[in-house]
């Protein structure tokens, strides 16, 4: 009894982790091709999103900030654009082998595709729909918390922080109810979206059994004849082929958004300005300036507005040496 318990010890005994080499030491060369192509396309995964947040970046310092049209861009040339592709390569991929396999239960079940994609497809624009909505709420609110902190001084010598509470009050409520109509619309689409599976579930399970049924009064057994896994096979292809399809109308809707963008930053990056700053024509002094500015009946007007005269017969005239400031409003011409 003793020397058992003793070998049941031995048996017992804590084994020390593998080394990385051990680990992979029964890799064999296709493995390793296939890990480092892998660990390659991580490392440029991981590297992607910095960079595309520089190019996002250096996209508003060009567009003057206007993080609208940049948000579209981004949204249109970014992963929606690769969830469309993906969407829509898996519907057509689904189709054809669903036919593959059994173009009988394939034509039947295409009956339930619209039902099945349309539930999707609501459920899908509800939800995005919703969260933009609250996103909206929650950056007022957040931007109006920000500029009250901001003007603290102001706020309280001015005693509107009832006023502002309020407000504050309100983008909360509206954000709030925006999330109880996102939770009925939700609802609403997991109810539509189940009752289309299950429905298109029974309709297989019913003409797919008469099919196997009818192949085994044949005695049909060969790959031509339609078994219980071709079956479930085309059923979740085409579940999921359909659900692709419902998926793959709202990244078209924000490519489409992202083309009417880009047409506006295009029209920006293109124009070429009336008044070229950088521009080396035009008279130049043969003689060397002394430093004196004079101005003899100067007329401007800009070319957004050339009726409106910002400067009309004005002279001026500047010492060397002296300092002169231009005081007025915005627009008057200085």
């Amino acid at each position: 009894m003793k020397q058992e318990t003793t070998e049941i010890n031995a048996n017992d005994k804590t084994l020390a982790p593998a080394t990385l080499k051990e680990t992979f030491s029964r890799a064999d060369n296709y493995d390793i091709f296939l890990m480092t192509v892998g660990t390659i396309a991580a490392v440029g995964s991981g590297v992607m999103m910095p960079i595309s947040n520089v190019l996002f970046g250096d996209i508003m310092d060009e567009l003057n900030g206007d993080p609208d049209l940049v948000g579209k861009v981004q949204d249109g040339m970014g992963r929606k654009f690769g969830d469309f592709i993906f969407n829509i390569v898996q519907f057509f991929a689904s189709i054809i082998i669903s036919f593959y396999l059994s173009w009988k239960l394939s034509l039947v079940l295409l009956v339930s595709i619209p039902a099945v994609m349309a539930a999707g497809y609501y459920l899908v624009m509800t939800v995005t729909a919703a969260q933009q909505e609250a996103l909206s709420q929650y950056a007022k609110a957040g931007g109006l918390a920000s500029q009250t902190f901001g003007a603290i001084r102001t706020v309280n010598a001015l005693n509107v922080q009832p006023s502002v509470i309020s407000q504050y009050r309100r983008y909360l409520y509206e954000a709030m109810i925006v999330g109880i109509r996102k939770g009925v619309n939700v609802g609403l689409g997991n109810g539509a979206l189940y009752a289309a599976l299950f429905l298109t579930n029974a309709l297989c399970y019913w003409y797919g059994g008469e099919l196997v049924a009818d192949a085994a009064e044949r005695n049909c057994f060969s790959d031509r004849c339609v078994s219980g896994g071709d079956v479930m096979a085309v059923f979740f292809c085409l579940i999921m082929g359909s659900m692709a399809l419902g998926q793959a109308v709202p990244p078209l809707t924000t490519f489409s958004a992202a083309r009417i963008a880009v047409s506006h930053i295009l029209e920006t990056v293109n124009r070429k300005p009336l008044i070229n700053s950088l521009s080396d024509e035009g008279l130049k002094p043969d003689i060397k300036c002394r430093g004196d500015i004079e101005i003899k009946n100067l007329e401007f007007a800009y070319p957004s507005r050339p009726s409106l005269m910002v400067c009309k017969n004005y002279s001026l005239s500047i010492k060397a040496g002296e300092t002169v400031a231009f005081v007025g409003a915005s627009g008057c011409g200085k």
